[in-house]
């Protein structure tokens, strides 16, 4: 029984995996939030500005193939920023988990919880590096002008090891409450996506370019994620390698308290499950029943599963490949080789999610309804 079970599973998980690995790797403040934003009529066309291999194929026909160059994890820089919301109290909404709320009126202390989790994660040293950059900067109930001055700090250090890395990785994890139109709320008021970007490309080189590492558990996410990828100094200066957006740009994200997290946290931190299928096939042996229920349970325990279909968390991959966090194949995005208005680009984010019942709708009729990505 375990056996044919171990099947099903291994193909749903290795599905999962190559899905979100594919290429490697107050809201009641919203109509002065657009105000702020501005005309969204400008288009920006991403490309990939990389390394171009030529490869035979049969024949004499040949396929150019674009190369996104290999992080610089020796050298990196972590800005980690906490804030609570600026809502009192939110509506308490019960999912598979128990109640989760919405992040307008995150708690400091689960905010706090959130990006130490991202930050312990990617850090450790490489023992084998003789010239090593590992900083680390945390901000509670941070200003707008403690984030820009940390991450220009955090800049200028990656700066001056320009002339012998890669240009090194910046990491930014945010916690706390978004405003519709992207802006991220702090305890002095809005930090724009584009004063942020302005902040990361500060005195930065076009080569080597800049990476950024990017998690933001924190209402309409997508939109701020958005902006950020029409940044005109985005793959010029720097380029947003990874990025994880709690929510689309339309929708809030929530925090589980009875967790301790957001609901993207806590999904990031559900062990990934091709490392369960990994430890036992090295030591020669069959998952068990219980290494296959959590599989099962890492797998099912999606942003949207928890929040009955509320909240759908957004994976970049590699700067260009954008798809729903758990989601079917179907959601995903490619964001090169196209002129992007912001409207654009928003609207077809929001529509993710949708694909897979467009998709099944047009084979099979019907209402085209599928629970996976409710």
């Amino acid at each position: 029984m375990v056996t044919v079970e171990l099947v099903l599973v291994a193909v749903v998980v290795l599905t999962f995996v190559c899905q979100v690995r594919a290429s490697g790797r107050g809201c009641a403040a919203g109509g002065e939030a657009a105000e702020r934003r501005g005309p969204r009529r400008r288009s920006r066309r991403l490309e990939l500005v990389e390394k171009v291999v030529t490869r035979p194929l049969r024949g004499s026909a040949t396929t150019r193939i674009c190369q996104v160059p290999h992080p610089d994890y020796t050298h990196r820089f972590a800005v980690l920023v906490a804030c609570s919301g600026p809502v009192e109290s939110s509506p308490i909404q019960v999912g598979p988990k128990g109640a989760y709320v919405s992040k307008a009126s995150a708690e400091l202390r689960y905010a706090i919880a959130d990006v130490n989790e991202f930050g312990k994660d990617f850090y450790g040293l490489e023992p084998d590096a003789d010239d090593c950059l590992r900083e680390l900067t945390l901000l509670r109930e941070a200003t707008r002008d403690d984030v820009l001055a940390a991450v220009r700090v955090a800049t200028e250090a990656l700066n001056s090891h320009c002339d012998h890395s890669n240009g090194g990785t910046l990491d930014f994890y945010f916690s706390g409450h978004g405003f519709p139109d992207g802006d991220m709320c702090l305890i002095d008021g809005p930090l724009s996506p584009n004063d942020l970007a302005d902040a990361w490309s500060y005195g930065a080189a076009e080569d080597p370019r800049r990476h950024i590492r990017l998690a933001l558990d924190s209402c309409f996410a997508g939109m701020t994620l958005a902006r950020m990828l029409l940044h005109p100094e985005h793959w010029r200066t720097f380029v947003l390698r990874d990025a994880w957006a709690a929510a689309l740009p339309s929708e809030e994200a929530f925090e589980l308290p009875a967790l301790g997290h957001g609901v993207l946290t806590h999904y990031m931190m559900n062990r990934p499950p091709l490392d369960v299928f990994q430890e036992e096939l090295e030591g020669g042996r069959e998952p068990t029943e219980q290494k296959l229920r959590q599989v099962k349970k890492a797998i099912r325990e999606t942003p949207h599963f928890l929040t009955s279909g509320k909240q759908h968390a957004l994976d970049l991959i590699n700067g260009h490949a954008i798809s729903v966090m758990g989601g079917h194949q179907d959601a995903t995005l490619e964001l090169v080789g196209r002129d992007w208005t912001l409207d654009e680009l928003v609207a077809a984010l929001d529509e993710l999610p949708k694909r897979r019942q467009s998709r099944m709708k047009d084979a099979y009729g019907g209402d085209g309804q599928d629970i996976s990505l409710r």
